[in-house]
């Protein structure tokens, strides 16, 4: 008695615009209705589809939804829910919809729609074949947003709309500056940039060849001394850290290359106090830039 004063409480709450339906007697309870019911061109409309369950009868992931709503169509995805009330479960289905087609609009006149009904299927727990139960929607009524003054003025059905928008007859395409010039330009650029270039190289050869020594000075690394050499030229003009970090690494490399005596000249230079002597520095520079040059012509 419980479970069907429940069924007639939920059939009881259903708002105006609902039509429902019943099944296999105490199976289920259907319902369906549109919000609004009545609407104007173009508006949104939701679709929803109520279904309440047994669960002693019929398990509500067998309970599967199908809605034909043409000529509306649907927006985005339909939405589906579950609520449990004791043994009871209500499976809600919902959809969006509109229609912005000739067909759901008559000029400074009301239209009314009749969707095909929806239909509920479902498969008892006792066994037996797929049933179905179909539920009739509540008409949807269309009104225009024209009245029948502005219809008669802009002569719609004769004429057709006079806002639509002409896409065969397109205006001319624009520039902001006239091609054929600017390819012109362009290329005229490009030649003076590789005369550039070119004009650069022959200087560079021209001058001993120094453009070409620092291209391949660049393009091949330094050894390890030299590099740590370098290191230390550059660092002359940063603080004392620096100058310590560099006249470290020289004097590893020192090491590494058998030049032990002058590695240690490096190490005691690098941790002097109050910080490593830029004339002393210079001068074991000069000494390790001889060591390399006699290493180089095979000293």
């Amino acid at each position: 008695m419980k479970r069907v004063a429940l069924v007639a409480t939920l059939m009881l709450a259903l708002p105006a615009n609902a039509y429902a339906a019943s099944a296999h007697p105490q199976d289920l309870v259907a319902r369906v209705r549109l919000a609004p019911q009545s609407v104007l061109f173009g508006d949104v409309v939701t679709a929803t589809v109520d279904v309440v369950v047994d669960r002693t009868r019929v398990d509500p992931r067998d309970v599967s939804v199908r809605m034909t709503l043409l000529p509306y169509r649907q927006l985005g995805r339909v939405f589906r829910t579950r609520t449990d009330v004791g043994s009871l479960t209500e499976v809600r289905t919902t959809t969006r919809l509109d229609c912005l087609e000739q067909q759901c609009a008559l000029p400074a006149a009301r239209l009314r729609i009749k969707f095909p009904p929806a239909l509920v299927f479902y498969r008892p727990r006792s066994g037996g074949p797929v049933r179905r139960v179909n539920i009739r929607w509540p008409p949807l009524v269309v009104d225009s947003r024209l009245d029948a003054q502005a219809v008669a003025q802009s002569k719609l059905l004769a004429f057709g709309a006079p806002w639509r928008a002409d896409v065969a007859t397109m205006p001319r395409v624009s520039y902001r500056a006239d091609p054929a010039l600017l390819e012109w330009g362009l290329l005229a650029a490009g030649v003076l940039l590789f005369a550039g270039g070119a004009g650069l190289v022959v200087v560079g050869v021209g001058r001993g060849g120094a453009l070409s020594t620092l291209l391949v000075r660049r393009a091949r690394p330094l050894p390890p001394l030299e590099h740590a050499l370098a290191q230390v030229e550059l660092a002359q003009r940063d603080g004392s850290d620096a100058r310590r970090r560099a006249l470290e690494l020289l004097a590893r490399e020192l090491r590494s290359s058998g030049a032990d005596e002058l590695a240690v000249d490096a190490r005691e230079l690098a941790w002097a106090e109050p910080g490593p002597d830029d004339g002393m520095t210079a001068e074991l520079a000069v000494r390790v830039r001889d060591l390399i040059g006699a290493r180089r012509n095979g000293a």
